[in-house]
């Protein structure tokens, strides 16, 4: 009776061992994507604790001047935690314009961005249709998002948001991603955006 009951508990935990494996394949898998990325494209794989609380996990990539960092991030409401990707970088050249860029819908509370509605951009009557544009500098925010950026977003990351606080421009939608084009995508248009030269830092520095 007792080797019975021994079995039978082994067969339990022997399951759960099992499900435990299968759900860490599909994480295993995205880590290996994001390093083949972040190698392909000059960088790396950042795994590296910065406290005793704090771990830092993702990729650094360069692009042009700027510097892309994409990682995850696990956000709880109410009795549920949701994870985002996050891909962002530090303008490159003296700061920008703060803006947002979302859906009417989408979940992230913009408690720290402007409020004003800028209207329709009319560079991409798609773009113009699904996304509300939020900024206190319009012209800045219509600077940085140029027609191939209103392009590439809709056809790429149509379910994400673009937040500028005017140091960091950041990208970011749900689950942790592994959609390569996806992740190429946000890398190509953050980093875009990052180099805009909206206060003319390149031009004070010939006469600096």
């Amino acid at each position: 009776m007792e080797a019975l009951v021994f079995f039978s508990l082994l067969a339990v935990f022997g399951g759960f061992g099992a499900l435990f494996v299968v759900a860490l394949r599909p994480e295993k898998r995205r880590i290996e994507l994001w390093r083949r990325i972040a190698e392909e494209r000059g960088g790396r794989y950042v795994n590296e604790k910065k406290s005793r609380l704090e771990l830092i996990r993702g990729m650094d990539v360069p692009v042009g001047d700027a510097s892309v960092f994409v990682d995850t991030e696990t956000i709880s409401r109410g009795s549920t935690n949701i994870r985002y990707t996050r891909v962002r970088a530090r303008y490159a050249i003296a700061g920008g314009p703060a803006f947002r860029v979302q859906t009417p819908k989408y979940l992230e509370s913009p408690d720290d961005t402007p409020e004003a509605s800028i209207g329709p951009l009319g560079l991409n009557a798609a773009f113009d249709e699904r996304f509300k544009v939020y900024s206190d500098n319009p012209d800045g925010a219509r600077r940085v998002l140029t027609e191939r950026i209103q392009e590439t977003f809709v056809r790429d990351l149509s379910d994400c948001y673009i937040k500028s606080d005017g140091k960091e421009i950041v990208i970011q939608g749900l689950t942790a991603w592994s959609d390569r084009a996806k992740l190429e995508a946000a890398i190509d248009l953050v980093g875009e955006m990052a180099q805009d030269d909206f206060f003319g830092g390149r031009l004070l520095g010939q006469f600096c």
